[in-house]
């Protein structure tokens, strides 16, 4: 019966670190995908003007009702990009940004300032290009 109970916590312990190293392995991946699409929008809206305008919106519905994008302002003026808030969302085309409710006012020819032409891909296959 003993050697029955070391069997079944041993197996426990195996299954606990399984889980943490595959929770681990899945944030790893996941926030590495989401921070580079992040430097991506970044360094566009960088590109696209300064100031970089940005509209910080507060979720009116939803679970999430409230809340609000506060440390998108910030992600800018870590990097060094100045930015200037807009009051309401900017009008069609503007860019989202990843994760967030916080939109980017674009200009028609804003393709042209992307550093890899696959990027407009990704940000539209992500719901992240509002036209």
């Amino acid at each position: 019966m003993c050697f029955g109970v070391r069997v079944l916590g041993g197996i426990a312990c195996l299954a606990a670190g399984v889980n943490v190293f595959l929770v681990t392995l899945y944030y790893f991946v996941g926030m590495g995908t989401q921070e580079k699409i992040l430097n991506r929008q970044i360094e566009l809206a960088a590109k696209l003007q300064t100031p970089v305008p940005i509209q910080v919106a507060v979720i009116q519905g939803g679970h999430n009702a409230g809340a609000s994008f506060q440390a998108s302002k910030w992600w800018f003026p870590d990097r060094g990009i100045a930015i200037s808030e807009l009051p309401q969302a900017p009008a069609r085309p503007r860019m989202k940004i990843v994760k967030t409710e916080t939109r980017i006012p674009l200009p028609p020819d804003w393709r042209f300032s992307l550093k890899d032409p696959n990027d407009e891909a990704l940000f539209r296959k992500r719901g992240l290009i509002e036209d």
